[in-house]
């Protein structure tokens, strides 16, 4: 009925004019009414007083209502898209207690011991809080040699199976990051950026491998 209300209020804004002003876009989206003027103008016909008909003007105004009214309706397939979940991580722990889940796998080199690996990473605590970006302002990739307990052996058992290229999500228990001390500083060791017995979850992009040059 909508369409019709529209089709019925063109018609009598043509009484007084035998042209459609083109209409801008509107804050929905909808196309301005200046893309169809053209068809409305060839499809019409005049009269001998050299006018256009009343039936004309009122099949070409259902016309132009129809077809925005199509327009605004999406298509099956679009809504499907659009209602789809997210697809789901397969996650893999392993016998240390390492679990992890691939969200890209790399297509590079896999690194080796004794390789330099360069590394992006963002690391948060159990309740969601990140203690540590490498992609924040000023902050450079982490670089550190495989096999050489540089950095804390989760990280570092994640990594030797990644590709570069490849993103990885992990989940790291106490035993295989700061254990029972955490990261706290202070004479009583109150203040503490990680938390002792804390488990942390990484999201880790290898970048490179490179030969260590020692």
């Amino acid at each position: 009925m909508a369409f019709v209300s529209s089709a019925v209020a063109l018609l009598s804004s043509t009484q007084s004019q035998t042209s459609i002003k083109p209409q801008h876009r509107n804050p929905a989206g909808i196309p301005s009414s200046s893309s169809y003027k053209r068809v409305i103008t060839c499809s019409m016909t005049k009269d001998q007083n050299n006018e256009f008909s009343r039936r004309d003007i009122l099949q070409n105004a259902m016309a132009i209502a129809a077809g925005v009214g199509l327009s605004s309706i999406a298509s099956p397939s679009a809504m499907a898209a659009d209602q789809a979940d997210p697809p789901k991580l397969k996650f893999t722990k392993t016998d240390s207690g390492l679990v992890y889940a691939d969200v890209k796998k790399g297509s590079g080199e896999i690194p080796r011991v004794g390789d330099l690996v360069i590394v992006d990473y963002v690391g948060y605590l159990s309740n969601g809080t990140v203690f540590d970006n490498t992609k924040s302002k000023n902050r450079k990739p982490l670089t550190f040699q495989m096999g050489k307990g540089k950095v804390i052996k989760g990280l570092e058992e994640a990594v030797e199976t990644m590709k570069v290229g490849g993103v990885r999500k992990i989940i790291v228990p106490p035993a295989l990051a700061y254990g029972e001390r955490g990261v706290c500083v202070g004479e009583e060791r109150k203040e503490c950026l990680i938390p002792p017995n804390e488990t942390l979850e990484y999201d880790v992009t290898l970048v490179r491998v490179a030969v260590s040059p020692i």
